[in-house]
């Protein structure tokens, strides 16, 4: 199991309530959204986590990098999940019909997890 496997399955949560489905994970493999340690290039972490918790909304994006393990361990208590269409990232320069043609290409396996 990669450190991107890893960082996902410690926060999946028994029963997940609310999925959601990202494309695939960054190409920088430093800043992933499970990963605590991201200081910048997060904004999908930053967004979902004001969007679903909106008691954060006024938080300020240092104070959210700073309890970002905390974050993930709420998020996950409260039955959500962020998983991607593709497990690998797409390369840089990839248009968007070449996006979404490899994710309908593997949507079984996306359905399957």
């Amino acid at each position: 199991m990669n450190r991107i496997e890893e960082a996902r399955e410690r926060y999946r949560p028994e029963y997940i309530k609310l999925i959601f489905i990202a494309e695939a994970p960054p190409c920088s493999r430093n800043r992933f959204f499970y990963f605590e340690d991201v200081a910048k290039g997060d904004s999908l972490f930053l967004h979902i986590i004001r969007a679903v918790f909106p008691d954060l909304d006024g938080w300020p994006t240092k104070q959210l990098r700073a309890k970002k393990e905390e974050l993930l361990f709420r998020f996950m208590d409260s039955g959500y999940f962020l998983e991607h269409s593709v497990h690998e990232s797409f390369p840089k320069g990839t248009t968007s019909k070449q996006k979404e043609q490899e994710m309908r290409a593997k949507q079984a396996p996306l359905v399957e997890r």
